[in-house]
């Protein structure tokens, strides 16, 4: 392989990356996590050229810094983060990003805690690009995400005190997707991610956040509406390894037609890391015959004095709680409809969310 400086950052070192990449396995097909997702599909879309692109994020009032890995205010903070934060030195997928990546770039919070919390919108794209996100200290953000495409990896690190909210918009495409998002939360900071998917050809997505510090709260919710032939693979996993942290994880999907869902959700909780909350949920329904759901929870705990469930169901729709609407002299199809609709409500905090999932807004307070 002849090295070729490394696009999006050329002070990274392209040998060692493209040595990682020769010395290590590619994910293997039908074993976890990739048991029921084409690895191939994803490899041969970066073999394909991607459309060039050269938006940065729309942001949102001040607070915030955004610029390549290059840009005088951010070159430092990249020097030090990317390629770090997910510990991703032997992951070829990331290895192969880094590589091709045609963008690469920061996002860099600046706001205190008690001032109005800027916003960021990260823009759908079809091309592959590095994501590095700095929450600073006793720093607010929040991160609107759009994807229907394309291969994208976040790093993302919240120092102490720093609170980022993160919600990831996924509507309908005819593409492959791949997505992997790694969180490092610090003491006494907070992650807050929903995330919303719908319809694509193929839609995988690796989440793993890292709770390093003591104090620190996660709560990482999402849903789906899953139709035709929709494959979407979501890999989660929340790793303790500090004390007296939380995690709330919930997710519920509606899957139709011949579509398939996949979800794993692992809970770690290290030695250290006592004083535990960490909870998962994961619930379907499906609504055909030739749907597909596999879902794995895992708990995996090495420490006392913790406090942890984790549950999964599959399941048709309720027939006894259709015909009570019946006999309320709702249709059958609207019955139908108004339970779907509550039980993917349910897990929506944000009109953004309720429009991509083809539902009504919750309402708040009776308005």
């Amino acid at each position: 392989m002849t090295s070729q400086p490394v696009k999006i950052a050329p002070w990274l070192d392209a040998k060692q990356i493209e040595q990682t990449i020769e010395n290590t396995r590619l994910p293997q097909p039908r074993k976890d996590p990739w048991k029921y997702t084409s690895v191939k599909q994803v490899l041969e879309r970066l073999d394909n050229p991607f459309d060039e692109t050269n938006e940065l994020p729309a942001q949102n009032g001040s607070g915030v810094i955004i610029g390549d890995f290059g840009a005088p205010k951010i070159s430092s903070l990249a020097r030090k983060h990317v390629n770090q934060i997910a510990n991703n030195s032997n992951n070829v997928l990331a290895s192969l990003n880094l590589l091709r990546a045609q963008r690469g770039y920061a996002i860099v919070s600046s706001q205190r805690n008690d001032s109005v919390c800027p916003m960021v919108h990260i823009p759908a794209s079809d091309s592959c690009e590095r994501i590095l996100i700095i929450v600073q200290e006793y720093t607010n953000l929040e991160i609107l995400e759009h994807t229907t495409g394309g291969n994208r990896f976040i790093e993302c690190l919240i120092l102490p005190g720093g609170q980022l909210v993160h919600r990831r918009i996924q509507p309908v495409t005819t593409h492959v997707e791949y997505n992997s998002l790694t969180v490092n939360v610090m003491e006494n900071s907070s992650y807050k991610m929903m995330q919303y998917s719908v319809g694509a050809q193929l839609r995988r997505n690796d989440i793993v956040i890292n709770i390093e510090g003591e104090g620190a709260r996660v709560d990482v919710s999402g849903g789906w509406k899953l139709a035709d032939t929709s494959h979407l693979d979501t890999q989660l996993a929340v790793n303790h390894r500090a004390k007296g942290a939380t995690s709330h994880q919930k997710f519920h999907g509606v899957v139709g037609d011949s579509a398939r869902a996949i979800f794993n959700g692992r809970i770690y909780i290290a030695r250290n890391a006592p004083k535990t909350d960490a909870h998962l949920q994961n619930k379907n329904i499906a609504t055909s015959d030739g749907a597909a759901i596999f879902t794995k929870p895992e708990l995996e705990i090495y420490a006392d004095d913790v406090a942890c469930s984790h549950g999964a169901t599959s399941g048709q729709l309720d027939e006894q709680q259709i015909f009570y609407l019946r006999t309320r002299g709702i249709p059958d199809d609207r019955s139908r409809e108004l339970i779907l609709d509550g039980f993917l409500a349910e897990i929506v905090e944000h009109d953004e969310g309720a429009s991509v999932l083809g539902i009504q807004p919750r309402k708040v307070d009776g308005s």
